[in-house]
C-alpha cells in the first residue's frame, strides 16, 4: 500500500493493511472519517447509525477479512451491551476509536486539506484570500470551526457539516449589515463578517477565550469591530457557568464537568440601546445552551429591526420547537427552517 501519510497516526498503523472496514458512527457526520482513510487506502464499506444494526453486520461476518471500527461516541450502557456481546461471541476483531484518534484524523485531513489549496501552515498567521487567523495548528487553543465555518464558507465544501453552517438560503451576510456574533469564541464568525464589509459586535464572556478572541480580531486593525467581554442573556446580570478545559466549548449553562464561575451577561435589547445601534441585520448564536435566554432578551430588538438568525438549536434536547415557537411568538412573520443542528430564520 502506498504511504499517503501526512503525519504519523497510530490509529491509522493500526488499519493499513485490513481490506475492508465496517464502523459505527452516531451523532457526528462520517463523510470526514470516510474522506481521511480514503487517503491511506483503506476502504469504508459501511456506516451504522443504530448499534443493533452493527451488532448484527459483525456477527454475520466474523470470519471476514474486516476490522470493525467503533465510534467513541456510544453510552455506557450501549458499550456494555456490546461488549458483552462481543465477548460472549468471542469477536476480538475491532477498534474503538479514542478522543486522540479524532483529533490526531481530523488534524491530519485538514493539514491535507489546506497544503493542496495551497495555504501556508508553516508561519503563525494562516491567510485563506482576505480571511487570517492565528494558525490554530500550531496554538492548539485557536481550534477554529473547520467543517462547518472554514470549508464550506471559505471553500463552498459542504461534505463534512456537523452542526451546520452560519449561512444557509436567505440566511446570508451582505456588505453594510451589523452583526451579533453571540458566542464568537476566537473568532471565526466575526472575522469572516469583517471580510464580507460588515460592522461586528462579537460577545464571549469567558476572559481566556476572549483574550484570543481580541488576538485573533486585531490581525485585522478594523473600526468596524466591537468586541464585548460578555454573554448575552434575558437580562444584564451575573450568570453562572460552567468552565471546561476545552478550548472548544469554554463556556456552557449547562451542567457540565468543570468549574462554576459567574460571570457578566447582557441582553440585546438592553445592549443596543446603551450602544446607540440604529440596525441589527444578522444575530448569530452558538451560546452552550443559552439561546433560549437571549430570544428572550431580544425582542423589541427584533420586532424592530427584524435581523436574520443563525441559531444553534441543539444543546437542549426541546430547543428545536422551544425557540421557534418563542421566535413565532415574538414575531409570527419569520420563515423558520430546521436544517443540521441549526435555525435559521429571516424576516418575510
Amino acid at each position: 500500500m502506498e504511504n499517503k501519510r501526512v503525519i504519523h497516526m497510530m490509529f491509522v498503523d493500526k488499519l493499513k493493511d485490513e481490506r475492508v472496514i465496517f464502523y459505527y458512527i452516531s451523532k457526528q457526520n462520517s463523510t470526514w472519517f470516510e474522506r481521511i482513510l480514503s487517503l491511506y487506502d483503506i476502504i469504508c464499506i459501511k456506516s451504522f447509525k443504530a448499534l443493533d444494526e452493527l451488532t448484527s453486520c459483525v456477527l454475520k461476518n466474523r470470519n471476514q477479512d474486516v476490522k470493525f471500527v467503533l465510534w467513541i461516541e456510544l453510552s455506557a450502557k450501549e458499550l456494555i451491551k456490546m461488549f458483552r456481546v462481543f465477548r460472549n461471541e468471542k469477536i476480538d476483531n475491532y477498534l474503538c476509536i479514542t478522543n486522540n484518534d479524532y483529533k490526531e484524523l481530523l488534524d491530519a485531513y485538514l493539514i491535507n486539506y489546506l497544503k493542496k489549496e495551497e495555504i501556508n501552515l508553516e508561519e503563525d498567521i494562516i491567510k485563506i484570500g482576505n480571511y487570517k487567523m492565528i494558525n490554530f495548528f500550531k496554538e492548539k487553543e485557536y481550534g477554529i470551526e473547520m467543517e462547518d465555518f472554514i470549508l464550506p464558507s471559505l471553500f463552498n465544501d459542504m461534505g463534512m457539516l456537523q452542526d451546520g453552517p452560519h449561512e444557509y438560503g436567505p440566511v446570508r451576510l451582505s456588505k453594510g449589515n451589523v452583526v451579533l456574533d453571540c458566542g464568537a469564541h476566537n473568532g471565526a464568525f466575526s472575522m469572516y463578517s469583517l471580510i464580507k464589509g460588515c460592522e461586528v459586535h462579537a460577545f464571549e464572556p469567558v476572559p481566556s477565550t476572549f483574550r484570543r478572541l481580541q488576538r485573533n480580531l486585531s490581525l485585522y486593525q478594523s473600526p468596524y469591530v466591537h468586541m464585548v467581554n460578555k454573554g448575552v442573556w434575558s437580562c444584564t446580570t451575573r450568570q453562572s457557568f460552567y468552565l471546561s478545559d476545552d478550548s472548544a466549548t469554554d463556556s456552557a449553562v449547562l451542567s457540565k464537568p468543570g468549574k462554576i464561575e459567574a460571570l457578566d451577561v447582557v441582553s440585546i435589547d438592553e445592549y443596543v440601546q446603551a450602544n446607540n445601534i440604529n440596525r441589527v441585520d444578522f444575530v448569530k448564536a452558538d451560546i452552550e445552551g443559552a439561546e433560549k435566554k437571549m430570544l428572550e432578551g431580544m425582542r423589541k430588538t427584533i420586532q424592530k429591526y427584524h435581523p436574520k438568525l443563525s441559531i444553534c438549536s441543539y444543546h437542549n434536547p426541546d430547543d428545536p420547537r422551544v425557540l421557534e415557537d418563542l421566535i413565532r411568538f415574538i414575531d409570527n412573520r419569520y420563515v423558520i427552517q430546521h436544517k443540521w443542528k441549526k435555525i435559521y430564520a429571516y424576516f418575510q
